[in-house]
């Protein structure tokens, strides 16, 4: 992996650490913090090898990591990001509702990651 996807994927994680447990107490920050990711993913998900390493937080030990890089992948690893996806509405955490709502708008066609 190249420096510069290296040190985009370690705000990706950092931002994505931080946002997780802000989700329900601290909505402002949290709001701030989901942007910035998702601006780092979109630039990951620009290149080839910036995929590939936006695909590895799918192994991520914190659910609302998995769920954000899992939502992240669906334009161009559906068949990676879904199962992660459904695994995380199973289970029963603050980021089920958002992998329900996720994989709905993913399977109507109304989810827009390009935003």
């Amino acid at each position: 992996m190249n420096a510069d996807v290296e040190r985009t994927l370690a705000r990706y994680r950092d931002k994505a650490e931080a946002h997780a447990p802000l989700t329900t107490d601290h909505v402002r920050k949290a709001n701030r913090l989901f942007k910035a990711m998702h601006q780092l993913a979109k630039e990951l998900r620009s290149t080839e090898e910036g995929r590939a390493a936006l695909l590895t937080m799918l192994d991520h030990p914190l659910p609302g990591v998995r769920m954000n890089a899992a939502a992240e992948c669906l334009p161009f690893a559906p068949d990676a990001a879904v199962p992660v996806i459904e695994a995380i509405e199973q289970l029963g955490v603050f980021e089920s509702l958002s992998a329900k709502y996720t994989l709905i708008g993913y399977r109507n066609g109304t989810l827009n990651m390009d935003w």
